[in-house]
C-alpha cells in the first residue's frame, strides 16, 4: 500500500518492539520514489548493472525497498513480469532459495499447488545463500525463489531488464493493466486484496511514468 514518511517511523518501531507471538512485519515492494524521492540519492547502481534497458524505458531505475521484522518472507514463486532482479541487503539477514527456470511446480491430490514436493524434488536444484549488509544477489528472469528474513532486515530490489529481455519486459508491463481491467469483477469477487494490490502498483507505476 502507499506508505507515508510519517509512517515508516511508526513502521519501524513496530518491527522492533514486536511481540515474538505475532505474525512477521513485511512491507514488500514499497515504490518509495513517490513518497521519498530523495531516497534515490542514496543508490549507487553497480557496475555491472549499469546497462539496465528499465531506466531507459522508464527514466529511472525500477527500485523498491522491502522492510521486514524477523520471519516474514515471500513463499516460492516466479516473478509475474518477465525482468531479472538483483538485491542488496542493507540491514539484518536473509536466507535466499532459488531454483532454475526449468523446475516444475506440482499438484497434489487436491490440485493445490504441491510447495513441499517441489522443496524436496532433487531435480529442482535448489541453491540456497544467505545475505548480509553489502551483500547483493542477481536473480534471472523466470527463476523460481524465496525469501525469508532471518533478523529484522531492509533490502533494496531493483529490475535489470538486458537486451535480450526487453521485449518480453514491455509487453508485460503493458498487458498487465488491461488483463485486470478485463478481469476485474472476478478478481474483486475471489481475491480483491490482490486485486487492490495490483491496482495500486499501477497507479504507482504511472504517476512514476
Amino acid at each position: 500500500k502507499n506508505i507515508k514518511k510519517s509512517n515508516i517511523a511508526s513502521l519501524v518501531a513496530e518491527i522492533k518492539n514486536i511481540d515474538k507471538t505475532k505474525i512477521p512485519i513485511y512491507l514488500q515492494e514499497w515504490w518509495f520514489q513517490t513518497v521519498c524521492p530523495a531516497l534515490k540519492e542514496d543508490i549507487k547502481i553497480p557496475p555491472h548493472f549499469k546497462n539496465d534497458q528499465n531506466s531507459k524505458l522508464l527514466g529511472f531505475h525500477n527500485s523498491t525497498l522491502w522492510i521486514g521484522s524477523k520471519g516474514a518472507f515471500t513463499p516460492v514463486h516466479q516473478d509475474t513480469v518477465f525482468t531479472n532482479i538483483w538485491t542488496v541487503l542493507i540491514r539484518g539477514k536473509k536466507e535466499w532459495l532459488l531454483f532454475d527456470k526449468n523446475a516444475v511446480l506440482k499438484k497434489d491430490k487436491k490440485g493445490n499447488r504441491d510447495y513441499d514436493e517441489f522443496l524436496a524434488n532433487p531435480n529442482n536444484h535448489i541453491y540456497k545463500c544467505y545475505l548480509e549488509p553489502g551483500d547483493v544477489l542477481y536473480v534471472p528472469y523466470k527463476w523460481w525463489h524465496r525469501a525469508q528474513t532471518l533478523e529484522n532486515a531492509i533490502s533494496l530490489n531493483t529490475f535489470y531488464i538486458t537486451d535480450e529481455i526487453v521485449r518480453r519486459y514491455i509487453a508485460d508491463v503493458m498487458s498487465i493493466p488491461m488483463a485486470i481491467s478485463l478481469n476485474k469483477e472476478l478478481l474483486q469477487k475471489h481475491d480483491p486484496m490482490r486485486y487492490n494490490i495490483c491496482m495500486n502498483r499501477i497507479n504507482i507505476l504511472s504517476e512514476l511514468l
